[in-house]
């Protein structure tokens, strides 16, 4: 939880569903209506996360779409769990989003928390009708992951964007590293441990 008026010191990094707390470089967030700091969080650059890059793709997915519906049914469960846990860290993420932007909580629990939930629903609408592989003519086009998505976010709208980027990346079976603002991150960080 944040606690306003407390300020906490979380020196880590999210990698592979665990915390690296290797980050030597804190970094101070500030309560978003009133500049308090609140929390203070890993400042990781990229090159923190390309010691991660070769173990992230020996644990990815080896060829997803060699049997597509098996893949597509691994990933639909896997978005159906978010969205669960999700749904039951709510309340923590809307009160994060107010912290950090300084927002009503009536309107980060409303509309900012909201469409978290939002995209998450309608990536396991799309998801089955998305061409992973279509024939044209004679040939096939097939869209498979390729490599490790970098991720970056900004700080006002911070669960949208981290949705509308990590879901479609999730449900093509890529490895992602994402960076969220250095002043919207605690919204990010409940994100990650609802991934974990």
């Amino acid at each position: 939880h944040v606690l306003r008026g407390k300020a906490r010191q979380v020196v880590r990094v999210y990698v592979l569903c665990v915390f690296d707390a290797k980050a030597p470089v804190a970094l101070a967030v500030a309560f978003g209506n009133v500049e308090e700091n609140i929390q203070q969080v890993a400042n990781s650059a990229i090159a923190d996360c390309v010691h991660h890059d070769l173990q992230s793709r020996r644990i990815g997915i080896a060829d997803p779409l060699s049997n597509l519906g098996n893949f597509l049914d691994q990933q639909a469960a896997l978005i159906r769990r978010i969205i669960e846990v999700y749904e039951r860290r709510y309340d923590d993420v809307a009160q994060a989003i107010s912290t950090e932007l300084g927002a009503p909580l009536a309107f980060a629990k409303r509309s900012q928390t909201g469409l978290g939930s939002g995209h998450m629903k309608t990536m396991l609408e799309v998801l089955p009708a998305y061409p992973f592989v279509e024939d044209r003519g004679s040939m096939r086009l097939v869209r498979e992951p390729v490599g490790v998505c970098g991720l970056i976010t900004p700080w006002n709208w911070p669960i949208n964007q981290v949705a509308c980027k990590v879901l479609p990346a999730l449900a093509a079976g890529c490895t992602m590293v994402l960076k969220p603002s250095e002043v919207s991150p605690l919204s990010a960080m409940i994100w990650a441990k609802v991934m974990e």
